[in-house]
């Protein structure tokens, strides 16, 4: 797409140029090789296309699943699946022991109720 709007940009330049009298005809091929256009990077498509690798690495991880152990170790698939660097897996070995910590404290404070409620009603 991006290849195409330039052309189009570039025929209306070469217009805009040449009927305002700026450059003539015969000079348009000398300057239009110094002409170059850079596009912004679009964030919609990225994140499209992102989203879709994602889910295309999801669903390549829910098939490889079961022979996880078996004939593919967890490491492999998470630099050969999921593409993930050593620090992000680091990073990620972190954040996952954050959550199991936020998780045991969730299900004490949840025993811990219970019990209190079990005790207010006897």
């Amino acid at each position: 797409l991006r290849k195409k709007f330039s052309g189009i940009f570039k025929d209306a330049l070469r217009i805009q140029l040449i009927t305002k009298g700026i450059i003539n005809a015969e000079e348009w091929d000398d300057f239009i090789s110094q002409v170059r256009f850079d596009f912004m990077r679009d964030n919609h498509f990225t994140e499209l296309k992102d989203a879709e690798l994602m889910m295309n690495r999801m669903g390549m991880l829910q098939q490889i699943d079961p022979y996880i152990g078996k004939y593919y170790s967890t490491p492999w698939v998470r630099r050969n699946i999921l593409m993930q660097t050593e620090e992000e897996m680091e990073q990620m070995e972190e954040e996952m022991e954050l959550d199991r910590e936020v998780q045991m404290q969730q299900q004490i404070q949840q025993m811990q109720m219970m019990q209190q409620n079990q005790g207010e009603n006897q």
